[in-house]
């Protein structure tokens, strides 16, 4: 296992080999305080009890009911590790637990590479993934580019749990952004019904909004969610804000699964913490999950139509 490391004068950031993951993301001139939780033990990255802590997550974030899906009218069968009932960011084989190799690092860019094989955790073709980390002056892009050698489906992203004072809860950062629709959920925590985000809503963040008048909300807080772990479509930037730093996020997808750590893992975090209830807000730039008639056409890659997808992370700072 492997650490790397890109900083400036603005920012440090260090990378896990494993899930070619986000594992510190510093702000200099805040005392290099840390955004993201990052945990003590590093081996407890490679199972699904870290969380996806800062992990590139696929072949598909999200969640798959039952596990099957369908291309080409064949049908599908992925692994089930959500409730014996879903198939949650790749299931067992997910990405986030493989050993990326680093194929190329200069003073601003990491690129990651990993071959995922054909029919691995159930899915079809083989796939040559390239995560590429790119320094920016007052922040951090990422660029996902697959290949496959036959039609498959992806949905890859960055599972980062941000906090922006460090410690803490996230109960009194603002989230703010043009969220246009969300999804409710159905019993198996699934995206069900496409709602018109209206005012009136928990989810209405175009002003600005604190996370605990959303989290704690009744029609929010409550099985089997118990908290902020939706997916919002949203038109533009979304901006995370505390008193002294601002997180803004900008990406190609259309739409952000948001997760506040709702059920705590009690993993020792760097600093000899553990993780709290509503410690850290996971911000995933996604595609749309929905999976009630198994067909996924919006995720679907071929040898012709490759993969790509960008994030962008940029840091705002006040005294």
């Amino acid at each position: 296992m492997q650490l790397y490391t890109l900083e400036n004068n603005f920012i440090r950031i260090r990378f896990l080999d494993i899930g070619a993951s986000i594992y510190t993301f510093e702000i200099k001139p805040k005392n290099y305080r840390n955004i993201v939780l990052s945990l003590a033990n590093l081996n407890d990255y490679k199972t699904a009890a870290s969380g996806y802590f800062g992990a590139t997550i696929g072949r598909v974030a999200g969640r798959i009911d039952k596990g099957v899906f369908k291309i080409n009218n064949k049908t599908y069968q992925t692994q089930l590790n959500e409730k014996n009932t879903n198939s949650l960011h790749g299931g067992h084989e997910s990405f986030a637990f493989k050993k990326f190799r680093l194929i190329k690092q200069t003073l601003t860019e990491l690129v990651f590479e990993y071959v995922s094989v054909d029919g691995e955790g159930g899915y079809p073709a083989e796939v040559k993934l390239h995560v590429i980390y790119t320094l920016r002056d007052v922040g951090l892009e990422i660029n996902y580019k697959a290949t496959t050698t036959m039609d498959t489906i992806l949905n890859i992203t960055n599972h980062s749990y941000f906090n922006l004072d460090g410690d803490g809860t996230i109960l009194n950062h603002i989230l703010k952004a043009n969220a246009t629709h969300y999804y409710t959920h159905d019993k198996k925590q699934l995206n069900d019904e496409l709602i018109v985000n209206t005012s009136d809503s928990p989810f209405y963040i175009k002003e600005g909004k604190k996370l605990q008048d959303i989290i704690l909300h009744p029609l929010v807080n409550k099985e089997p969610a118990m908290g902020f772990d939706h997916l919002l479509l949203i038109d533009g930037l979304l901006t995370f804000k505390t008193k002294d730093i601002t997180l803004e996020v900008i990406s190609n997808y259309p739409a952000v699964q948001m997760y506040s750590t709702n059920f705590p893992s009690n993993l020792l975090l760097v600093g000899h913490k553990l993780v709290n209830l509503y410690h850290a807000l996971a911000i995933e730039p996604v595609d749309i999950v929905r999976s009630q008639n198994q067909t996924f056409n919006n995720l679907l890659v071929t040898k012709s139509k490759p993969y790509e997808r960008t994030i962008r992370y940029i840091i705002k700072i006040s005294d």
